[in-house]
């Protein structure tokens, strides 16, 4: 039984890693990932990407984050994105949660977001 959750937790977390890496992984260069943030907000499917230690990790406040702001979250694990990129998506998504929710937000999303510290300094 025991095996058996941690077999689950691992597809869990793994599928939503790989659902948000193929939405990124399509994008060459910044405004593509901005391009594609834009229609993730339309299709009401946006991500925030983070990286991860060895594997991804589904924590709980990620989980209650993701249903109150409708953005799922993203962990890649060790497995890097080119930063540029991936910053260019997260900063889209970071402005739609600030004209859709205000600031509240940023007091509980988590600081090891790709690009949140940037975007915060230059607020």
């Amino acid at each position: 039984m025991k095996y058996c959750l941690i077999l689950c937790f691992f597809v869990f977390t793994i599928g939503r890693a790989q659902t948000g890496a193929e939405k990124i992984m399509k994008a060459k260069s910044p405004s593509e990932a901005q391009e594609l943030a834009r229609l993730d907000i339309i299709n009401k499917t946006p991500a925030l990407f983070i990286q991860g230690g060895f594997a991804p990790v589904v924590m709980q406040r990620d989980l209650v984050f993701e249903k109150k702001y409708n953005v799922n979250i993203a962990d890649f694990g060790c497995t890097g994105l080119e930063f540029k990129i991936v910053s260019a998506y997260n900063k889209i998504i970071f402005r739609h949660l600030d004209t859709k929710h205000g600031i509240q937000w940023q007091k509980e999303i988590r600081a090891d977001i790709i690009g949140l510290k940037e975007y915060l300094k230059k607020k």
